[in-house]
């Protein structure tokens, strides 16, 4: 290098750069809780004598959606955009498989049934999204 030339570092700017998650630890939660609805909208949903009925072939299609619609409210930084999406996720996770128990229920009782490792899992992650949920609408911190 030659005498003239003055190599300075950039200047750091005084603000801190926001990262993410932006409205705390509900983000981080809601994208943990898509895994779970996502993955049992795959897995068999209820478990008969003849075999096992698959969640594509009924509400997989919708629980799915409700794993992309926690992954977009993972991801925002309107904190009622991104509560509407964890609460629409956790309606989905946690009232499609009540309701298909209580249907199945009624249908044929408590014999020769039991609920599947998918039905089990989209349930699991709904729980997850209802306390993202709730965690995003407690914590103050972020853009509103």
């Amino acid at each position: 290098m030659s005498e003239g030339t003055d190599v300075t570092p950039p200047q750091q700017s005084s603000a801190k750069r926001a990262r993410w998650p932006w409205l705390g630890g509900g983000q981080l939660l809601l994208l943990i809780a898509a895994v779970p609805i996502a993955f049992g909208s795959f897995l068999p949903w209820l478990e008969t004598a003849l075999g096992s009925f698959n969640a594509i072939a009924g509400p997989g299609l919708a629980t799915l959606a409700g794993a992309m619609l926690a992954v977009c409210g993972a991801l925002l930084r309107r904190r009622g955009l991104a509560l509407a999406h964890a609460i629409a996720a956790a309606g989905i996770g946690v009232g499609l498989p009540l309701w298909q128990v209580a249907h199945t229920y009624g249908l044929v009782g408590a014999q020769g049934w039991l609920p599947g490792g998918g039905m089990v899992l989209v349930f699991v992650g709904g729980l997850g999204a209802a306390l993202a949920a709730h965690r995003m609408r407690r914590d103050t911190a972020g853009p509103r």
